[in-house]
């Protein structure tokens, strides 16, 4: 599963540069943006008292180890987001704004139209990546 990061401050993740116990855990700050896509691989490090951290590439690129801890608690308080749940979200808003026009709901549609360019931004992020239909 992959993620967008939702939150227009970005979220700060703790990666894992080395170590093994908590005694001698060497870790480094990094500020995911808002917009960034989230890919996980199968590779994971665990450190005593510590958790998981899980090899994680920002838009196919950079490549660390991040916690997975705070990785859930981003997506838990919606500061990031799965690919398909984005997709969905800017999908739903488009059907609602085309009922809203068929139903001439000005407030509506205007209220739509705002989200929609919220989530405009990152649908537009991320269909290159992963395309509709498949």
């Amino acid at each position: 599963m992959d993620l967008i990061v939702t939150d227009k401050k970005g979220i700060d993740v703790e990666c894992l540069s080395y170590g093994y116990k908590k005694e001698n855990l060497v870790t480094k700050s990094k500020t995911l943006q808002c917009g960034d896509v989230l890919t996980f691989s199968n590779q994971g490090k665990y450190v005593v008292g510590v958790g998981w951290f899980i090899l994680t590439s920002v838009n196919e690129e950079i490549k660390d180890y991040m916690w997975v801890s705070e990785l859930e608690e981003a997506t838990n308080s919606n500061k990031a987001m799965p690919i398909i749940d984005c997709m969905l979200d800017y999908f739903n808003l488009s059907f609602q704004l085309d009922k809203a026009l068929e139903s001439r709901d000005k407030q509506l549609f205007l209220s739509l139209s705002e989200k929609q360019k919220e989530i405009s931004f990152l649908y537009d992020r991320i269909s290159g990546k992963m395309p509709v239909g498949s």
